[in-house]
């Protein structure tokens, strides 16, 4: 994959986003990756991933994996499995 000088990006970073359900993750990880506001938000089955290429301070590209986690209580029993992807941070 391509950044946006043609650099091929070399890391990713992972990041789960965690929150009760309604709170606005999906709104403010849309927000994030596109720079608009999401409308009319829905209510997020399993988990969505949504993708933000990013350049560090010195330079150097890299993806930001945003893996936003539906919070219903009906998937409450499957959420574990996205729990032991390798995040390098939670939000």
């Amino acid at each position: 994959m391509e950044g946006r000088g043609g650099e091929k990006l070399r890391e990713k970073v992972r990041i789960l986003v965690l929150g009760d359900s309604g709170v606005g993750k999906t709104s403010l990880v849309h927000l994030v990756c596109s720079g608009s506001e999401l409308r009319r938000a829905r209510s997020t089955i399993g988990c969505e991933i949504h993708i933000k290429p990013h350049e560090n301070r010195s330079g150097k590209g890299c993806l930001v994996e945003f893996w936003d986690i539906g919070a219903s209580r009906r998937f409450e029993e499957s959420r574990h499995v996205f729990y032991g992807c390798g995040a390098d941070g939670i939000m």
